[in-house]
């Protein structure tokens, strides 16, 4: 089962918290990546890598505030 080094983006601090997870599938760890990443409005992204190699990136969902003016709309 592979090892994924999850680096937590805090904006409190100058360097991310290391976080170690063995996870059977990517899947699973991504979705523990979500959960730290949901634990406190100060982390900003959490990073996965194995064996120094990145994986993924998660990071919270922007919401759009356009403030009522629709500019999305698709060509």
């Amino acid at each position: 089962m592979p090892t994924y080094a999850l680096y937590i983006e805090d904006n409190r601090y100058s360097v991310p918290t290391l976080f170690l997870h063995q996870a059977p599938t990517e899947g699973r760890a991504r979705a523990k990546a979500t959960e730290l990443l949901l634990q406190s409005p100060h982390h900003m992204s959490v990073e996965a890598s194995v064996e120094g190699e990145t994986v993924f990136t998660v990071r919270p969902a922007r919401r759009a505030s356009n403030h009522g003016n629709d500019d999305s709309a698709s060509t």
